[in-house]
């Protein structure tokens, strides 16, 4: 792992690259800690992505993105690296898969931006992989997600920005920034009955 002081960052932040395009994932900074600071470049893999809006694309297509999700979860084992996962809406193909990977070899990984089901998180947990939260849990139509939200241990739980998009209320609208964490993390704290010193530790620990 390679460190870099800088005096310009806010908190200490850990930069994950995807090793296998451009793609940056900025997460995690600490959630009351925002004077010097340190970056953390960790090498990531980041999952095929797996969304669904109502219709499903060409055979050909469904084929060539699930092969291509596949891939990566095999890349995964063979470099001992996370994976990020993205998945929106696509909960069977999401849970068929990894369950069908983790069969094959054990990875380590995070749902990103986590927005599914309670069977999602479920099966995401028994698997070993964290789940990571965005802004989106502090929306007004989000309560759905805060209650599956509730049954994530502590342990297994993340905090992101998803910047600069999915800035949390009452920033909403706004270009997102790692400074609005703590608000996230306040609003889980809130949800899940916990202190947010609590979910600071933990989520803390978890990254």
């Amino acid at each position: 792992m390679t460190e870099l002081t800088t005096e310009a960052a806010a908190g200490e932040v850990y930069w994950v690259f995807d090793v296998l395009s451009p793609f940056a994932y900025l997460a995690y900074p600490r959630l009351s800690e925002f004077p010097a600071a340190r970056l953390r470049l960790v090498p990531v893999l980041l999952a095929a992505i797996l969304n669904r809006y109502g219709q499903r694309g060409p055979a050909e297509m469904e084929s060539k993105r699930r092969f291509s999700y596949r891939f990566v979860l095999w890349r995964a084992r063979k470099l001992g690296l996370p994976v990020i996962v993205h998945t929106r809406d696509a909960d069977d193909d999401t849970i068929a898969i990894l369950e069908d990977e983790m069969g094959k070899g054990a990875f380590t990984g995070v749902i990103h931006c986590f927005t599914g089901t309670q069977r999602l998180a479920d099966a995401s947990l028994a698997l070993g992989l964290y789940i990571s939260v965005s802004g989106i849990a502090t929306f007004k139509n989000s309560q759905a997600l805060r209650d599956v939200i509730k049954s994530v241990p502590l342990e297994k739980l993340l905090v992101e920005t998803d910047a600069p998009f999915l800035a949390p209320v009452p920033h909403r609208g706004k270009t997102n920034t790692p400074a609005w964490i703590p608000v996230i993390g306040a609003a889980l704290a809130s949800a899940m009955g916990q202190s947010v010193a609590a979910v600071e530790d933990a989520t803390w620990a978890n990254a």
